[in-house]
């Protein structure tokens, strides 16, 4: 805290003497932040002094929206300048950013630029298509969470970003992403014990966290020469138009976002009124660093709106295809002004921002000539834009396949706008029975949890995500052909996204049908190749089996694939040893001290693979390493038994004379 208030009072507190041009940037992505919880943006019971002096060291903007309330989407038009419907990653967990996108990391590192990342949830993680560019891409987040929701304090990934810092030159860009404020809210103490809410608790942390980040920059010397921009992906529902969280609506309570600009060459205390888009940041820095523009762009080189004192009307494109992914309901598409909101429904909506900032009364519930009018335009401009519009790669159906699908009564649209599901605004009122029944869930609850998510399907029969979650609920409460029962209408709603298809797989292991649950982890390893969790799967699958070559082609993919995440490289070399391979089992385990070489458990695992392949001399070096593990009677109990499985007796005496038994 005392290094924070060094920098906030100390020689950052003007920006006078700075150069004209930055040598470095720093672009901070703060998720799930609405404008109206940063005290600069008028939140008066706000605790976010570091967000607050950037502000007033730099440049604020006052209408800065974000075109979805996703998290993947967002970020990818932060790094392109191109918004949702021209790169075509329209939703997390199910669309990657093409190879032939261009990115900022890749712009600067094109130009000789240090280019890292460090991001704080495996939703923007490097697979996704946004490490293109970056040099350093930090997203080791150790988790078994197969839906993405994994995630690690913004501390840790400041950890990361400085290690990386203290080893590069400048110059450099610096992406970091903390993903804190989103659900479920859990601030670390004492931010927990001073903030009105958890949510604003978390705010205040991830303050906190830039305020250690910038203090860094400023004691090894580089903060005056840096360009700073801090903003979000998109902000949160807290209950406004029957929405707690965000994606399912595109208000502005989920899409006015805090854009800020300090640094060399931006006024100080300066407030641009207009409205600007996160689309707007990438062309900005590029034009600031004097680098090669993105071509083409959704944005403007903000700098225009400060040394231009003509304003321009423009429109900020908004969208929200989770209505129509998530639970069949029909997409958004919307349009924001200084003056209106427009969203284009089955019941389409139109606001005066200024008298109706809540958004609350619908002028065309009973429109005027003019608000037709209005709506109208918003309308051809929208329809206009569909000329262009790109879906990312996602499902990669032949014309064969696709009519395989079809015939097996899997609506499949050739494009999300197609669905003609109800208006999400009839909708979303039952997701507050999405909410209840994820907390009974995470509390230990699940046949409760099941009883919510009933009632959802039973309001919404075409909610994929509903059925999915009634199906673990049902896994989690031991009810394994209920679970197969709502997994599969999952499947049928979802039939190209990964994850219904590997909660198919598991609960078929647990069923005792191994053969099915193989077929259902390759169909998951089909709709997603990255990811771990179905690979790792169909491993066990196999071995259960008995085909063991199996397994090993997988295991040759594992390590071909080089993943890096240490809790499924565990469970792959788990079920190796389990399964009486020490030799593959060693390489398993090797392949994880490679990721974390100082792991007493990994070398305690290591030690029994040589042992069994008969290597006790090799094996005392990791003994040695294994600490205290060693000592806990399971673990012990496994070596001695090695050894002697191995017929090495007086090996197992001499080990038990170097690691005598506790008590």
């Amino acid at each position: 805290m005392l290094c924070l208030l060094a920098w906030l009072w100390g020689a950052c507190n003007s920006i006078e003497g700075t150069p004209a041009t930055a040598r470095n940037v720093l672009v901070v992505s703060i998720d799930t932040l609405r404008a109206d919880r940063v005290g600069a943006y008028g939140h008066v019971e706000a605790s976010t002094p570091t967000l607050d002096r950037l502000a007033a060291d730099g440049t604020r903007f006052d209408a800065a929206f974000s075109p979805a309330p996703l998290t993947l989407p967002t970020h990818a038009t932060l790094l392109t300048g191109t918004n949702p419907d021209r790169h075509g990653v329209r939703h997390n967990g199910i669309h990657r950013l093409a190879p032939e996108a261009d990115t900022l990391g890749e712009r600067f590192a094109e130009a000789g630029f240090e280019t890292g990342a460090f991001v704080g949830s495996l939703v923007v993680a490097g697979h996704t298509g946004l490490a293109q560019g970056f040099g350093a891409y930090g997203d080791a987040i150790e988790s078994s969470d197969d839906h993405g929701g994994a995630q690690r304090r913004a501390g840790e990934v400041n950890a990361d970003a400085i290690r990386w810092l203290d080893g590069i030159d400048d110059p450099f860009l610096l992406f970091v992403h903390y993903y804190d404020p989103h659900r479920p809210y859990d601030p670390p103490t004492p931010w927990s014990e001073t903030a009105r809410s958890p949510y604003d608790g978390e705010i205040s942390y991830a303050d906190a966290m830039l305020g250690e980040l910038l203090t860094h920059l400023e004691s090894t010397g580089r903060l005056r020469d840096t360009l700073i921009v801090v903003t979000s992906d998109h902000g949160e529902g807290l209950g406004e138009h029957d929405e707690l969280t965000h994606g399912h609506a595109i208000y502005d309570a989920t899409q006015r976002v805090p854009l800020i600009l300090k640094g060399p060459g931006v006024p100080q205390g300066r407030v641009v009124e207009e409205v600007v888009r996160t689309a707007d940041i990438a062309p900005t820095l590029l034009s600031r660093m004097r680098l090669p523009a993105i071509e083409p762009s959704d944005g403007i080189d903000l700098s225009e709106l400060w040394t231009n004192v003509e304003s321009r009307s423009r429109s900020a494109y908004l969208e929200s295809m989770a209505t129509r992914y998530d639970h069949g309901w029909s997409p958004l598409f919307g349009l924001r002004t200084d003056e209106y909101l427009y969203i284009e429904s089955p019941q389409p909506e139109l606001y005066e921002v200024r008298a109706d900032p809540a958004q609350a009364a619908n002028l065309l519930a009973s429109p005027s000539a003019t608000h037709l009018d209005v709506a109208t335009g918003f309308q051809k401009t929208l329809v206009a834009r569909r000329d262009r519009e790109v879906v990312a790669d996602e499902q990669e159906l032949d014309p064969e396949t696709r009519a395989q699908l079809h015939a097996l009564g899997y609506a499949i649209p050739e494009s999300p706008r197609e669905a003609n599901g109800i208006d999400p605004k009839i909708g979303r009122p039952s997701l507050a029975l999405f909410h209840e029944g994820e907390a009974l869930y995470q509390s230990g609850q699940p046949r409760e949890a099941a009883k919510q998510f009933e009632k959802l399907v039973a309001m919404s029969p075409a909610s994929a995500e509903g059925w999915v979650s009634l199906g673990a609920a049902r896994l989690a409460a031991g009810e394994l052909e209920p679970a197969l029962e709502a997994t599969n209408e999952a499947v049928r709603w979802m039939p190209t996204r990964s994850s219904p298809r590997l909660q198919q797989g598991v609960i078929q292991m647990a069923l005792g049908r191994p053969t099915d649950a193989e077929a259902s982890f390759r169909e998951a390893i089909e709709l997603d190749p990255e990811a771990p969790g179905p690979r790792a799967r169909l491993l066990r699958a196999l071995i259960v089996q008995g085909k063991l070559e199996d397994a090993l082609e997988i295991d040759r993919q594992i390590t071909s694939l080089g993943w890096t995440n240490v809790v499924w490289l565990r469970r792959i070399a788990d079920l190796w040893e389990a399964a009486e391979r020490p030799a593959v089992a060693l390489a398993a385990y090797e392949r994880v001290l490679a990721l974390e070489p100082d792991s007493p458990r990994d070398h305690m695992h290591v030690a029994i693979a040589l042992i069994r392949l008969g290597h006790a001399e090799a094996a005392r070096s990791h003994l040695d390493r294994a600490g205290d593990v060693i000592r806990q009677p399971r673990a012990r109990a496994a070596l001695e038994a090695s050894y002697l499985e191995s017929g090495l007796v007086e090996e197992a005496r001499r080990f038990d004379e170097r690691f005598p038994a506790e008590g």
